[in-house]
């Protein structure tokens, strides 16, 4: 299991922040708003940060999709729900800007993403 980059997660006062590699689907399920598709990030383990109040992606490591979080949700962790504490990340093309394909195979595909939340 991916795990934050070394230094993550850290904190200041109240707040923690983490930086942890999210590797793409090997069926990505193009996404609809409200909570239809693209691909869910529960942040505990896999981030070190068990509730969302900020995350943003970024461009992945092979620079030819990008990451974003579209949606910050509620998950049931342990059989407690924790608000706030799984991601939804909508993957684009850089080279067109365009969401991924449906059924595209993003499995080879990382980016970070950053998520900060209280401690």
């Amino acid at each position: 299991m991916p795990r934050p980059k070394d230094g993550y997660p850290t904190s200041w006062g109240n707040i923690r922040a983490s930086v942890f590699p999210v590797t793409g689907p090997a069926s990505y399920t193009q996404y609809t708003a409200p909570s239809t598709g693209g691909q869910e990030v529960n942040l505990q383990p896999q981030a070190g940060v068990k509730i969302a109040d900020f995350a943003v992606g970024a461009v992945s490591t092979d620079g030819l999709h990008r990451a974003e979080v579209v949606q910050i949700e509620a998950s049931v962790v342990n059989g407690v729900t924790l608000t706030a504490s799984r991601l939804i990340l909508k993957w684009y093309v850089v080279a067109t800007g365009s969401e991924a394909a449906g059924a595209a195979d993003l499995s080879d595909t990382t980016a970070y993403i950053l998520v900060i939340g209280p401690k």
